[in-house]
This record gives structure tokens, C-alpha cells and sequence, in this order.
């Protein structure tokens, strides 16, 4: 019996030998990071007639402000079939944009109306308020701010800075 108990203990030590003993847990896989979100600008509009003039300003500074977040922002003027069309290509998620401004005694509220692409579908909306010494002075400061309240509530970071 003892020179198969010897055998049996021989057979086990080489086993673990030659295999190294344990084996290590399998190393986790890297999660893939997620395509960037995929805005679509529309034009700034507004009823007020004093604002006809800075509604090109605010989109440009939109189309600025959004550029600083991990966002693929659509070519200007892109329709809604091409952007849908990206999305689906892209395997991510999709959002058009839409700013306005409007005139509210002496202070100007934006607003922004966010829906998904494709489809349409409501995904909220969002609006500042300030008041100020001029309304060129107020779109520069009303953009910025909705678009980090939008960042911040749609999970967006922001890109790193450039070096310089």
C-alpha cells in the first residue's frame, strides 16, 4: 500500500509542478468606453425683435460651449435623416438641440428644448434667466450656464485642455 500512497503523492506533486499550481484569476476586460454623444445644433431663435441680431452669436457660442464636453457635435445645417443616419452608424445616442431666447421684462431667459435622435422624443428641457446691462453681455453668460446645467444632467465631461 505504501508504494501506491508514494506513487499517488508522486503523481500529485508533478501534477502541480507542471502546472504551475492555482490557477490566477482571468484579468478583467476593459470595458470599451462609449461613442461620444451626438448633438445637432439647430438655429437660436426668438420672438423678441431685439434679439434678431445676437441669434447667430448664441448658436455660434452654443456650437462653442458644447465643443468643451465629449460631444461629436453634426455639421450645421445637417437635416434630421442625415443625423439619425449618424447615429445609427455610430451606435450611439443622439440629441438635437434647440436655444431660445425671450424677453422677460428687463431680463432674458433661455431656454433649451433637448429631443432625441432619431425619433423626436422628448429628453427634457432646461432654462437660465439673467439680467444685465446689455443683451449681448447676457448671451455671453446665459450659454455657458445651460449648457453645463445640460452637461451636468446628461452625464457629459468635459474634454481635457488643450496643452498649450
Amino acid at each position: 500500500m505504501s508504494r501506491v500512497r508514494a506513487l499517488f503523492a508522486a503523481l500529485c506533486l508533478c501534477s502541480v509542478a507542471t502546472f504551475g499550481g492555482p490557477k490566477p484569476p482571468p484579468a478583467p476586460t476593459p470595458v470599451a468606453a462609449a461613442p461620444p454623444t451626438y448633438a445637432a445644433v439647430l438655429p437660436t431663435k426668438s420672438e423678441s425683435p431685439e434679439y434678431a441680431s445676437l441669434l447667430d452669436d448664441a448658436t455660434d457660442g452654443l456650437r462653442a460651449e458644447l465643443a468643451k464636453y465629449d460631444v461629436e457635435l453634426a455639421p450645421q445645417g445637417e437635416d434630421e435623416a442625415a443625423g439619425s443616419a449618424a447615429v445609427k452608424a455610430k451606435k450611439t445616442t443622439g440629441v438635437r438641440l434647440q436655444l431660445t431666447l425671450t424677453a422677460a421684462r428687463e431680463q432674458m431667459r433661455a431656454s433649451m428644448l433637448v429631443t432625441k435622435l432619431p425619433g423626436g422624443g422628448l429628453r427634457g428641457s432646461w432654462s437660465v434667466h439673467a439680467s444685465g446691462p446689455s443683451a449681448a453681455e447676457l448671451v455671453e453668460a446665459i450659454v455657458p450656464a445651460i449648457v453645463e446645467d445640460l452637461a451636468q444632467d446628461l452625464g457629459w465631461k468635459k474634454r481635457p485642455a488643450a496643452l498649450p
